[in-house]
């Protein structure tokens, strides 16, 4: 039976020993496609940039990928980069495993060198409609035999398509049947956030980042520090290639550099932080063209050697080595120029290397995806080839967008994430949140295509209060005005002194703090007691078991702004049940079981995690699912019924559970109650401030869970026992329905936007701001004066400084 598939990708790989008959390698733990690692600095890597682009592309756009894996020699057997697999496991694109019939619409190659020595009788038997052959650089096969190898294959004549008019020129003088338009690289420029089209340092920053070994280094010591100087008046910062810097180049860096591992930083993060992108590598020794166009994605004004410059185009300037330091110092010290050139750069990126570029391109070789509606085989408009159908707005037409400060402690879970993450998901289009969190879980942001900064607590960096506090407000301060943000909103226990400072430094922010109610009896700080005087609102997340709130909160409720309970998804976005367990793999007929307790092992009997996996495993019949952050310490023989989860976001699939057991954290609890799910509660009595034990008993007593107490066996067994009583179950299910609610993060997003658009705060001009601060005025009429850096050791840093408390 013959395939079809829309584009066949005919792919450089990584030659297989011994060889693979299917192209792809050996399945191996880990690497369950054969995976090659992509390798320091080969010369494969801007092809392989070039392909996940494509393949990215192509998706989103609907059509159907195929790939196939080739290297040089008898058999064409290789192993594909692991850039590439990761591609395929994603969905976005599927690989030639057997010897099955192929017809494509399109066949593009990427590495013509690939196919020497190949016989076409050995490729898998492919008809294609169109033939295209990405020529990235002068091919050092004979291209007649090229061609006439890919003729004999697919039984269509291949055309050239150049990527760039260097590579244009030298096939156009072998007269090559040439596409008309240049096959440029493509990125993802939605996934490059633009920085603010101005200044934000004092000193001009310039640099570049590179994701293999051998960066990309200029051919000699002079050129380098001209175009990377070794100067006070100017940062140098640079991401990845560090290695290979000291054998070059001796006894660097200087010390106005500053070097990042490569990986140790989000290239998106790092280029936020440039005011210009310099790079200058020696003639031939740069394959990253996909860097270039992520600097010009950022929003970066970007300046290039010349050799560079004639394969890129548009949009980066040109300029020999002794004229990069004087051209950023006059960007740097004209604002005006400087928006203009940063505006150019994301323009030029959008008009010339987006995605919709490749997907129009495709619409005008082969038409729409052979699934789409559109019944015409004509060219498909542009407007027609974006992600979701609708037609793009040209750039100069989308309004400037507003952006948030969201800044999360790190504190025992991720609560105080995943309620920030509920109120950024309910922002309108023209409001962008940008994060600030201490937690280590700062991938499930980045993951869900916000922008993230990282910043270690007091306690995972070891720092006394006195350094830490005044670190944080500069980096406070210094984000603020990066990103222009117009408020701030902390979630967290006890907001921290250097986070109150850095906003008394721009009187004109918003501040906010997103505090949980349920504190424990007893336990209360000097900020909770002067928090009207020191924020613009209060926003207090809804708790189920207010009525049994005992805590300091209960007397500031009225003057907080009260929500319904704030999960990060709403009841309307749960998958219904039989879905939940067919997405799970669970069998529809059988009881299942969540255990998330977040600590313990499953083969200590003594723990709680080990009692109710030993308990269950009397039962029989019974599906075990545990979330894997309990099994994670070390590895352990799992019994039959019971398996690791791992999903994300776990609520969307709660559905799919009889009952539960699980600590009673504000996240957990309501998001269980949010999805009707009997539960036996066991609450973590050593948090800092959370009375996850007022939240047990208040479930116990209202009937829609079962409280674990200090979770001794006798009232595990006799939890696990009442749960496993499928009419008590339906009746704790129903209970818990009755009493659903939900809809806090879209309340908190309305109030942040009221309290940041408030007419009130006038948007003060710089010198105006740096008076009010000069003079001590107050900051926001009279309500508060600016509490100094010595109060790090007071009441606000005390509460603070390890952390914001539990989740």
């Amino acid at each position: 039976m013959t395939r079809r598939v829309d584009v066949l990708l005919v792919v450089p790989a990584t030659r297989c020993a011994p060889p693979d008959p299917l192209g792809v390698g050996a399945p191996r733990p880990g690497r369950p496609l054969g995976a090659a690692g992509s390798g320091p600095g080969r010369p494969l890597d801007g092809v392989v940039d070039t392909v996940a682009q494509e393949i990215r592309a192509q998706a989103r756009a609907g059509y159907r990928t195929a790939l196939l894996p080739l290297a040089a020699g008898d058999d064409g057997a290789g192993r594909l980069d692991a850039r590439l697999v990761e591609r395929v496991e994603r969905g976005e694109a599927e690989l030639l495993l057997d010897a099955a019939p192929v017809h494509a619409g399109l066949v593009v190659v990427h590495g013509a060198d690939a196919l020497d020595g190949i016989e076409p009788a050995k490729l898998p038997p492919a008809v294609a409609e169109v033939c295209v052959i990405v020529a990235d650089g002068a091919p050092t096969t004979g291209l007649t035999d090229v061609e006439h190898r890919l003729e004999a294959w697919l039984g269509t004549a291949p055309w050239w398509a150049p990527t760039d008019p260097v590579v244009r020129a030298v096939l156009a003088r072998d007269d090559r049947r040439l596409l008309e338009d240049d096959w440029t690289p493509v990125v993802d420029v939605a996934a490059w956030r633009p920085r603010p089209a101005r200044i934000v340092s004092q000193l001009p920053v310039l640099g570049w980042h590179t994701r293999t070994v051998t960066a990309p280094w200029p051919a000699d010591e002079a050129s380098l520090l001209q175009v990377h100087p070794d100067r006070e008046d100017v940062e140098v910062h640079l991401l990845g290639g560090g290695h290979s810097l000291r054998g070059r180049f001796g006894s660097f860096p200087p010390s106005n550099w500053l070097l990042h591992a490569a990986g140790m930083v989000r290239p998106r993060w790092f280029l936020a932080g440039l005011d210009a992108y310099v790079r200058f590598p020696e003639p031939g020794q740069d394959t990253e063209r996909h860097r270039l166009l992520e600097a010009l994605a950022s929003g970066l004004p970007t300046v290039v050697a010349p050799h560079l410059a004639e394969r890129i185009g548009p949009g980066v300037t040109e300029l020999d080595p002794v004229g990069v330091l004087a051209h950023v110092q006059a960007l740097h010290a004209d604002p005006v120029r400087y928006r203009d050139a940063a505006l150019q750069a994301r323009a030029v990126a959008e008009d010339w290397f987006d995605h919709r570029v490749h997907r129009r391109r495709l619409g005008a070789l082969i038409g729409p995806p052979a699934g789409d509606q559109h019944t015409s085989g004509a060219p498909v408009p542009l407007a027609e080839l974006t992600q979701d159908g609708s037609v793009p707005v040209p750039i100069d037409d989308v309004p400037p967008r507003r952006r948030l400060l969201l800044v999360s402690s790190n504190g025992v879970g991720v609560g105080h994430l995943m309620r920030l993450m509920s109120y950024a998901k309910h922002a309108p289009d023209d409001v962008e949140p940008v994060f600030l969190t201490f937690s280590q879980a700062l991938q499930v942001v980045d993951d869900t295509g916000y922008l993230v900064e990282y910043l270690a607590s007091r306690t995972e960096s070891d720092a006394h209060p006195l350094h830490w506090h005044p670190m944080l407000r500069e980096r406070v301060v210094e984000l603020i005005d990066r990103y222009d943000a117009r408020a701030v909103v902390f979630d967290g226990t006890a907001p921290y002194q250097g986070l109150l400072d850095a906003v008394a430094e721009r009187p004109d922010v918003a501040l906010l703090w997103s505090r949980r109610a349920m504190w424990r009896p007893g336990i209360s700080n000097r900020v909770l007691d002067r928090e009207t005087s020191r924020f613009d609102a209060v926003l207090e997340p809804g708790e189920l078991a207010a009525d049994d709130d005992r805590g300091a909160t209960r007397a500031e409720r009225t003057r907080a702004t009260q929500l319904a309970p704030v999960t990060y998804l709403d009841h309307a976005e749960l998958l219904d049940r039989a879905t939940a367990r067919a997405e799970l793999g669970l069998d529809p007929d059988e009881p299942a079981v969540l255990v998330n307790l977040g600590a313990g092992n499953i083969d200590d009997p003594s723990s709680v995690v080990g009692q109710v996996i030993e308990r269950l495993s009397r039962e029989g019949g019974i599906q075990v699912r545990v979330i894997r952050s309990v099994i994670a310490q070390r590895d352990v023989s799992l019994p039959d019924h019971v398996r690791p989860l791992s999903v994300y976001p776990l609520a969307r699939y709660l559905a799919a559970f009889d009952l539960a057991v699980a600590a009673a954290g504000y996240n957990s609890f309501h998001e269980l109650a949010l999805a009707g799910v009997p539960t036996a509660w066991l609450p973590n009595r050593s948090t800092s401030l959370d009375d996850q034990a007022a939240r047990a008993r208040f479930a116990h007593r209202i009937g829609i869970g079962i409280d674990l107490g200090d979770g001794a066996p006798e009232r595990v067994d006799a939890a696990l026992d009442a749960l496993l009583d499928p009419e008590r179950r339906q009746r704790m299910h129903e209970r818990a329905v009755a009493r659903r609610v939900d809809g806090g993060g879209a309340q908190g997003m309305q109030r942040i936007i009221e309290v940041m658009d408030d007419p009130a705060r006038r948007r003060l001009p710089p010198l105006a701001l740096e008076q009010r601060i000069a003079r001590g005025d107050p900051r926001r009429g009279g309500r508060w004066r600016r509490q100094g850096s010595a109060a790090s050791g007071g009441a606000a840093a005390g509460a603070s400084a390890g952390g914001g408390g539990a989740s």
